[in-house]
């Protein structure tokens, strides 16, 4: 069987990245000492690591659709140590001390990528290369902030500096108040290397079936069991690893409120002719001058990959509200505005893709029902890097490993004392529609400041 044809439209990578044999779906019934549910980066680097950390324990991954069908299949596939979608906001919330051991734990996790890769030999199309974070006009002291706390990064104190005249040029455009090239960073075709993932699991000795979503769940208080389509799993231990979509497992797991999906918006071109790929002098751009940003990155085959954080909160459980046309055709016209060197290049794909937005401003982690049941979600906008680095805790989590990466202060473990515990959304009346007036009032802001500079 070839891939799932209707998936082809949920991302460029999943109609893009070769032939593909989906595992069968689970059938009868089966038990084992870990379930996940989830086929993603963190749902796989999860069985993954738990394979490799004990060969005796038994693991399987249950996922609805494909693998990398959720977020990592969607995703831009950068690779960049970010600690948190904003580090000033982390910085007043929990000190300057625990956002520096965040911030550590995420350069971890970039070398962790790094070397899996590597050690693998996985075919993901990675590349290693730097990242340029912008700001535009008018908003200088952001880019002064940025600059200050990478700088004052230990292994980031070889970021360069970029004056407004270099960045304009770099662009081809005078928006810009200038930007910061960090040196580590990198890019990943994201189903390429989630399909590696999978055949790296499952040589490890996990078993992964696709096309098995989870209908309903037992548990009688020593061991979950997970009804499926054609048959059902036993687990002693539950890892839940759906990111975006957690508010969509079985209410028993009462994890409605632990997340909101947001949904971000994409597009890429297709190849660049030659002459004009050869005359593109960086691999990733970042502006960093709202909260809903834009990025851009290149493609091994000479391709442009622009994405627009115009966030957009869905509505209720429907994770399909996210095509939107309008916000589509904004990103568009911000593309071919903000690189106007490129405005001809056709637009090959749009897509959308649904990342997961915590209470507060870091990942969440942690367990519940008495360690029986680990979770992660919310990635900050480096999902790439922390779901794999996330994937090592869930792992010692779900074989009761007491480790360095599960003493972590933002691993919220039942109990424990002097670490975080899981933070959700109150059921306080009209808390999602005015975080829905919100992120509208700072998309339009953001796109009146844009065109005030010629941008969109």
């Amino acid at each position: 069987m070839a891939s799932i044809p209707h998936h082809a439209g949920k991302s460029f990578w999943l109609a893009n990245s070769g032939e593909y044999q989906p595992s069968l779906p689970l059938q009868g019934s089966t038990d084992v000492d870990i379930a996940i549910i989830g086929g993603g980066f963190t749902g796989l680097s999860t069985a993954y690591s738990a394979r490799k950390a004990d060969p005796s324990a038994s693991v399987a991954v249950l996922e609805s659709e494909c693998v990398g069908f959720g977020a990592s299949g969607r995703t831009s596939g950068w690779t960049v140590p970010y600690a948190s979608i904003d580090n000033e906001s982390a910085r007043l919330l929990y000190g300057q001390e625990k956002l520096q051991e965040l911030q550590d734990f995420a350069w971890s996790g970039l070398d962790h990528l790094h070397e899996m890769i590597d050690r693998e030999k996985m075919d993901s199309d990675y590349e290693s290369c730097s990242a340029i974070i912008t700001t535009l006009k008018g908003h200088e002291k952001g880019l002064e902030k940025i600059v200050n706390y990478w700088s004052n990064q230990p292994r980031a104190r070889d970021c360069e500096v970029l004056d407004r005249a270099t960045i304009g040029q770099l662009l081809n455009n005078d928006a810009y108040s200038g930007g910061c090239r960090l040196p580590h960073s990198g890019q990943v075709n994201p189903v390429k290397h989630v399909r590696e993932l999978k055949r790296i699991a499952m040589e490890a000795g996990a078993h992964v079936y696709e096309q098995t979503p989870v209908l309903d769940l037992e548990d009688d208080g020593t061991r979950y069991t997970l009804k499926t389509p054609q048959g059902e799993l036993h687990a002693r231990h539950l890892v839940l690893a759906a990111n975006g979509f957690t508010h969509l497992l079985p209410p028993l797991l009462g994890l409605q409120r632990a997340q909101m999906p947001i949904h971000i918006y994409q597009l890429i071109t297709e190849p660049l002719p030659e002459k004009e790929r050869a005359a593109i002098r960086w691999k990733q751009v970042y502006d960093k001058t709202f909260y809903v940003p834009f990025t851009c990155r290149t493609t091994v085959d000479g391709r442009l990959q622009f994405n627009l954080c115009d966030v957009y909160l869905g509505r209720g459980r429907s994770m399909d509200e996210a095509h939107r046309t309008q916000f589509y055709d904004a990103g568009e016209r911000l593309f071919r505005s903000v690189f106007p060197a490129f405005k001809n290049v056709p637009i090959a794909q749009r897509w959308s893709g649904a990342c997961s937005l915590p209470f507060d401003v870091r990942p969440q982690i942690g367990t519940l029902n008495g360690g029986r049941l680990s979770y992660a979600f919310g990635y900050g906008g480096a999902g790439v890097v922390n779901s794999h680095n996330y994937g090592r805790i869930l792992a010692d989590l779900a074989l009761q490993r007491e480790t360095e990466l599960t003493k972590q202060w933002f691993v919220a473990i039942e109990g424990s004392k002097g670490q975080a515990s899981q933070k959700r959304f109150p059921p306080l009346p009209g808390l999602v529609a005015a975080l829905r007036f919100t992120f509208e009032c700072m998309r339009v802001a953001a796109i009146s400041r844009r065109r005030r500079l010629g941008l969109g």
